[in-house]
């Protein structure tokens, strides 16, 4: 499809096959796969020099999404080095996240809870964070979270905040998030 400039429906597709990927098969996608993303989301622009028409069309697109940045993975990847070089000038830290669903032991959940839980702890961490911060899906059963300008204790505060919010909405007694948080590392000058 890409190849025959059929952009929107290759990203339709890639979007439709990663969600079967996650699921259906509980598989996460490949890297290979997942940077395919970033080859066929790349399009031709055409010519425009009025600045103002480029913010009105970028407003219209931030307008869709409310809440946190969800994005694809390869995408993720990129913003982290944008923010490792941000964190590296300015000496500010940020922190990295990386949520996992599971159960009480930390196994795999059958597929279709984990779908289930997989989708509300998206929905809980779409509102609970800032809508500068910018999350991923990163495995079956883990999103990853970037969270700018923060400290330590805020990200704990906020992981916190997000394990309460999912406790809330999804009350399965067998299922359980864990998380971890880390400091981003700045780009080497």
């Amino acid at each position: 499809m890409y190849k025959m400039e059929r952009q929107r429906e290759a990203l339709d597709h890639y979007r439709s096959v990663t969600e079967q990927f996650y699921r259906e098969r509980l598989m996460t996608p490949s890297e290979r796969f997942k940077e395919l993303y970033e080859i066929i989301s790349v399009g031709q622009q055409e010519v425009i020099t009025d600045l103002t028409v480029i913010q009105e069309a970028m407003d219209r697109q931030e307008s869709q999404g409310k809440g946190a940045y969800l994005c694809e993975y390869a995408v993720f990847k990129r913003l982290v080095q944008l923010e490792k070089r941000v964190v590296a000038r300015s000496g500010d830290s940020e922190y990295l996240c990386l949520l996992t669903v599971g159960d009480r032991r930390g196994r795999t959940l059958k597929a279709e809870i984990q779908a289930r839980a997989m989708e509300r702890l998206k929905n809980v961490i779409q509102s609970a964070l800032r809508s500068s911060d910018s999350y991923s899906r990163y495995s079956v059963s883990q999103y990853i979270i970037l969270l700018p300008a923060t400290n330590y204790e805020n990200g704990e505060r906020v992981m916190q905040r997000i394990l309460s919010a999912f406790n809330k909405a999804y009350v399965r007694k067998d299922v359980a998030v864990s998380y971890s948080l880390k400091a981003v590392r700045p780009s080497p000058e």
